[in-house]
């Protein structure tokens, strides 16, 4: 009888627990403390196994709560744009599969870490572990995987928009030097009339060029060959000996 009054009054307080969650005040921060969660079932409650009907019914049931036609909360139309991003991940065919493969892999983590501690506890004689603590640890292991991949996102996000900033610097760079290229020789281009008529002003000029030490050049002298030096043939290339062909026979 005990038992049995003892059981009755679990179940109580299991059932006033739930309908505890199911109310506004508590959806609506919860909701929005998690706002940055990416696992969807997490967000509507739902099992990994949830079906589509389910996954539409627990969607019904948490919107009333918090739909801003129906709550006076002012915090509800950002709790119920949490919910119903979360709905669509999951009524998306191609976003829902992506999700199943990231929980398949979180349970095989799970499956590991679960089969490690309870080889360690038998060794230990401790209790294995029981149904809710191995679901308790998949939820946590799902989530953890969920912050792992958000991670390595924003990494890879981050690394891109660098790699994105240093080739537009480049980009800049580059162009600014060719504009200062161009500029410069259409500097020069427009001032080489007036750099020639400097020239020529100066070239025929005397008193200038004497001013810096310029005159005009000295006139080269033909070097005079003394009478005593041998005659050079010049109708023969220089350096072309035919003393050779004296020795023919």
């Amino acid at each position: 009888m005990a038992d049995e009054l003892s059981a009755f009054l679990n179940e109580i307080s299991s059932i006033a627990q739930r309908d505890a969650v199911y109310t506004a005040e508590s959806q609506i921060p919860r909701l929005l403390d998690l706002k940055d969660m990416k696992n969807p079932y997490e967000i509507l409650i739902l099992s990994f196994d949830a079906t589509a009907d389910d996954i539409k019914k627990q969607y019904r049931k948490l919107s009333i709560l918090v739909h801003p036609d129906k709550c006076r909360d002012e915090r509800a139309p950002d709790a119920f744009h949490v919910l119903e991003q979360a709905y669509k991940e999951l009524t998306n065919p191609e976003k829902k599969q992506i999700h199943e493969r990231v929980i398949r892999e979180g349970r095989e983590r799970a499956d590991n870490d679960i089969k490690r501690e309870n080889k360690k506890r038998a060794k230990e004689g401790q209790p294995l572990y029981s149904s809710r603590e191995k679901e308790e640890l998949t939820r946590q292991t799902v989530n953890d995987l969920y912050a792992e991949i958000e991670t390595r996102k924003k990494n890879t996000e981050k690394r891109e928009a660098e790699k994105t900033k240093r080739e537009r610097a480049q980009e800049v760079s580059v162009k600014v030097q060719a504009r200062a290229k161009h500029e410069h020789e259409k500097a020069w281009e427009e001032t080489r009339d007036n750099r020639m008529s400097s020239w020529r002003s100066f070239a025929n000029n005397p008193s200038k060029r004497a001013k810096i030490g310029i005159t005009k050049p000295a006139k080269l002298k033909v070097e005079e060959r003394p009478a005593s030096a041998p005659k050079v043939e010049t109708t023969k290339p220089m350096g072309v000996n035919e003393e050779y062909k004296k020795n023919w026979r």
